[in-house]
């Protein structure tokens, strides 16, 4: 919810509201104890920052994922949405 909310801010042009509120998303989102679960929100932050024209701060969110089988893996879906591959 919170990554939508940022999206809109990004969409209305209000960059610092957005960026404040990826911020809190991220918080809430390394709060969550299933690592499963963390990671999805994660990821789906990453993807919500790119979005919003947010890439850099969405390559380091996904690098917050550490997965079974590396990090690259996680982080190669959000390279591909930055450059309009998926």
């Amino acid at each position: 919810a919170l990554g939508t909310i940022a999206q809109v801010y990004a969409k209305l042009g209000k960059r610092n509201q957005a960026r404040a509120t990826f911020t809190k998303a991220i918080e809430v989102a390394q709060k969550i104890s299933d690592k499963g679960s963390r990671d999805w929100a994660l990821q789906t932050i990453a993807e919500t920052q790119v979005k919003s024209q947010e890439v850099a701060a969405a390559l380091n969110t996904a690098q917050m994922i550490v997965n079974d089988e590396g990090r690259l893996l996680t982080v190669l879906p959000v390279i591909a949405i930055a450059h309009g591959l998926a």
